[in-house]
């Protein structure tokens, strides 16, 4: 972050009243700025860290202390069985990394936390002459400016508005394998659980692959997956998305600790074994506010039972938690979408190759659901499916030609309504694919009846957001984004960008520009926004520090101006 002459002054355990007095000043600006203000947790425990610091009672902070003192554990308070202090010093140096790439990034002094401990250091960036010993200077470049140094090397194919899997921000080794990291959780309390009894949050974690061969790791995910689907729909009950629950895959957390990383009131977890044309399939929904079995089951069918099994366990949900339904969501509970297991099978495959977002996978994932298609030619959800590969080839630059992409997305996803009408995903992919043929109340309308259909489905809030940004329209789209992040709190660098659209839209450019540089710094990897980073400060008048990162920028990806991300912006919003 700084020079390489910057004075250390962390490894010290006395300094000077001025130091002290410059210490606590930086502190204080960095816990008044709009990064930490929603971030209360983080807020308390740096201000308690830096405190004990600079008093020189650092050799005290272990994290049974910190587990006491800031975060209410009481004597009984075990730091093995209960993370928490370990993952909010995750969190907490994943947001001093944000601030200091963002409006800190010409702050004097630079406040860390090392990895192995908790107490603080303290650095002095770029050190002029001053009655104060930590008055610095103006910083020579921006980091945000040598970040772009670092990104898009590899990234020809760059993902534009794909639904990347969530990305951690932060992951560190201290808690990496214990304990998903997140970009910016929501402060869950007790009491918000407590208030979920009459229209509660579900989390729906992946089922445990519990077969010995990992290949089959597709159909124990592909059982997950459609469950969270079916659920969704059920207007009585708020589902996680699923880009928030897998993060947790593989990952030995408590269901009390899921739910308030959630704010999810109840969690179903279970496990599928598959042996020849035998399955088990056992699944368990959990209270997370008082961690007790609310109901819990195991089924042992043949194969082909495999539709009826996830209907009943989707059943069971809402009857275990006592939600009404309509007449609507009573005939489409438990919703087959073909009887065909191998079209189905073939259905899984692709959905899972789509998610590792590589082009040969991408290309994999659209052949799966085509040949998915040929065994069932009236399997909706395949045709919608295939309707959003189609329209991601030519967002993620791999095929630039609308005619051979977009407009084939678009048949793809008005098959799959004209199959079945009652389906968000179809409705939502022909939502974004009329976007990208320049349709846009279509568009609108299209993304808002897959709400209507599913107040659970994230990327449809995701998506409506980004078109109403594109109208100018910032209460709208700040609006859509909100709900998406509200289910989906581990969120991708996308929804960062679409948060900061909406800011844009709304004329809000400082507040835009921070968020874009978040996304930077937390995946320098996702041109979009660097971009919208060179959009932002033109709006803001910096003309010659725009130029600078347009330069910087072009000398890494020479055809940036010719993405998605780009032409988007010109094409819609300049207008």
């Amino acid at each position: 972050m700084s020079g390489d002459n910057a004075p250390m002054i962390g490894s010290r355990t006395s300094w000077t009243e001025a130091e002290t007095t410059a210490i606590r000043e930086q502190l204080d600006r960095m816990l008044s700025c709009e990064l930490f203000a929603q971030a209360s947790r983080q807020c308390r425990f740096l201000e308690y860290i830096v405190e004990a610091t600079v008093t020189g009672q650092a050799d005290r902070l272990s994290q049974f202390v910190v587990g006491v003192d800031v975060f209410d554990r009481d004597a009984e308070f075990d730091p093995v069985t209960d993370s928490i202090v370990r993952v909010e010093a995750g969190r907490l140096r994943s947001k001093l990394a944000e601030y200091y790439v963002s409006v800190g990034q010409n702050d004097s002094i630079i406040i860390s936390l090392p990895k192995g401990g908790y107490s603080v250091h303290f650095e002095v960036r770029d050190k002029v002459d001053s009655a104060d010993p930590l008055v610095v200077g103006r910083a020579p470049k921006t980091i945000g400016n040598l970040l772009i140094a670092l990104a898009v090397i590899a990234t020809v194919g760059i993902l534009y508005f794909a639904n990347v899997t969530s990305i951690n921000l932060g992951a560190d080794d201290e808690i990496a394998t214990s304990q998903p990291t997140f970009f910016e959780s929501a402060e869950c309390t007790q009491e918000d659980l407590v208030k979920q009894s009459m229209s509660p949050f579900i989390a729906i974690l992946p089922f445990d692959n519990m077969n010995a061969d990992p290949d089959q790791e597709y159909f124990s995910d592909g059982i997950t997956e459609d469950i969270i689907t079916d659920v969704s729909t059920i207007s009585g009950l708020t589902v996680i998305s699923r880009h928030s629950t897998f993060v947790y895959k593989g990952h030995s957390i408590s269901i009390r600790e899921i739910g308030k990383n959630l704010c999810a009131r109840y969690v179903l977890e279970g496990s599928v074994r598959k042996e020849g044309n035998q399955l088990r399939i056992t699944a368990q929904l959990i209270d997370a506010l008082t961690d007790t079995h609310v109901w819990a089951d195991r089924y042992d069918r043949n194969f082909d039972d495999v539709f009826a099994i996830q209907g009943e366990v989707s059943r069971m949900i809402v009857s275990a938690l006592k939600v009404e339904l309509t007449d609507q969501e009573k005939s489409r509970l438990g919703h087959v979408g073909t009887s065909n297991t191998a079209a189905h099978d073939l259905f899984l495959r692709g959905r899972e190759r789509f998610y590792l977002f590589t082009n040969d996978d991408i290309e994999k994932s659209l052949d799966l659901f085509s040949r998915a298609i040929k065994l069932d030619p009236n399997y909706a959800e395949a045709h919608a499916w295939q309707s959003r590969v189609q329209v991601y080839i030519f967002l993620s630059g791999m095929n630039n030609v609308s005619e051979e992409t977009v407009v084939p997305g678009i048949e793809s996803a008005r098959r799959a309504i004209e199959l079945d009408a009652l389906l968000p995903i179809a409705h939502a992919n022909l939502g974004w694919a009329l976007r990208w043929d320049n349709h846009f109340d279509a568009s609108i309308a299209s993304v808002k009846t897959a709400i209507e259909l599913d107040r659970s489905f994230a990327d449809a809030y995701l998506w409506l957001s980004m078109i109403n940004a594109s109208y100018r329209r910032g209460d709208e789209a700040l609006a859509a984004i909100q709900s998406g992040i509200r289910v989906n709190p581990n969120y991708s660098v996308t929804y960062v960008l679409a948060l900061g659209r909406a800011y844009l839209a709304l004329g809000q450019n400082d507040r835009a520009l921070g968020l874009f540089e978040r996304g930077i710094a937390r995946n320098p990897n996702f041109l979009p926004n660097h971009v919208y980073r060179i959009f932002a400060l033109e709006a803001l008048g910096r003309a010659e520090e725009s130029a600078t990162v347009r330069e910087d920028l072009s000398l890494i990806f020479p055809n940036f101006e010719f993405s998605a991300a780009y032409l988007f912006y010109y094409e819609t919003e300049q207008l």
